[in-house]
């Protein structure tokens, strides 16, 4: 009997024994248990990819392997390259307004004219008239807005080079002021503009694109007039030169919400579609530098921006 009362003082004393038990006895862990295996890193991914690719390109000059074979292997690569399935992962501007103001995330500075939030609409600029001006039949002047002077070519262009004629001395009707807002924001020269708009008036004209620069005035524009082509135009120091006009007119004054899709990648060629519908396909590859920020130009329309978001390549 006395033997079983000095049992557990003997088994105490054994695992109180620090090398007793740093030399017997380990951690243990279940072998049937699953293993986890951490999932590659974009960074191991993309290094993958790209060693790939140059085996594939090696084995293609070597001709080391079927030809169809490689190119299948090339198109795998490319299925699972992040780079190519996203090609602007980097959000840069994502703007609702419903917190009802545009002066702060992100900051939008007025540049000319007058703009409001309409609750559960977007920004809405308010038309402002300006005053009535003399026809004298010669060109813009060199003061002349720029915003006014990029609208009268993109109209000039979609009508087809016709201009309206006057009597020289004439006085014409005052016409709305562009109304001028933007945001500044370090854009890739790649991106992805989406926004969601409704047109309330079929008047006057509503541009919006990226610029270059802290005056705005170098960029591309896109504008659209109602019952007009969308035009996609290009700002420089040489002037305003129309990049292309969608083929057909385009018409959005349903009082309901369209969303307008813009996309330019790496290498320039540009996409622009309103409801899924592509309007104009076209590459352009005069800025090659990052943009500055976005614009929006409003010249007697009534749109109204619900929302704005811009991703670029990062």
């Amino acid at each position: 009997m006395r033997k079983y009362v000095l049992l557990p003082f003997l088994i105490a004393s054994l695992l109180a024994s620090p090398a007793l038990a740093q030399s017997r006895y380990t951690s243990w862990s279940d072998p049937d248990a699953k293993k986890t295996v951490s999932a590659p890193t974009n960074v191991n991914m993309d290094k993958l990819i790209d060693e790939l690719n140059a085996l594939v390109d090696e084995a293609t000059k070597a001709r080391a392997a079927n030809p169809v074979f490689l190119q299948d292997l090339k198109a795998l690569a490319k299925k699972y390259d992040p780079r190519f399935s996203n090609p602007w992962p980097r959000r840069v501007i994502s703007e609702d307004f419903k917190d009802g103001n545009f002066s702060h995330n992100p900051a939008w500075a007025i540049s000319n004219g007058e703009y409001r939030i309409e609750k559960g609409w977007g920004l809405r600029s308010v038309a402002v008239a300006a005053t009535t001006q003399q026809n004298s039949g010669s060109q813009t002047s060199a003061n002349q807005d720029p915003a006014a002077a990029l609208l009268g070519a993109l109209l000039k262009s979609a009508l087809g080079g016709k201009s309206q004629s006057g009597s020289q001395g004439t006085a014409t009707p005052p016409k709305p002021a562009a109304s001028v807002i933007h945001t500044a924001a370090n854009i890739a020269n790649a991106f992805n503009l989406t926004m969601e708009i409704s047109s309330w008036k079929a008047a006057g004209h509503f541009s919006i694109g990226p610029y270059q620069g802290r005056n705005q005035q170098a960029g591309y524009r896109l504008t659209y007039s109602a019952g007009q082509p969308l035009s996609l135009a290009r700002i420089s120091s040489r002037g305003t030169s129309v990049i292309m006009n969608s083929a057909r007119p385009v018409k959005l004054e349903d009082k309901k919400v369209h969303t307008l899709r813009w996309t330019r990648d790496a290498g320039g060629q540009m996409q622009i579609l309103i409801d899924d519908q592509p309007l104009i396909d076209v590459s352009a590859t005069s800025f090659r530098d990052p943009f500055s920020g976005i614009i929006v130009i409003n010249k007697g329309s009534d749109v109204i921006v619900k929302t704005l978001t811009l991703d670029d390549a990062g």
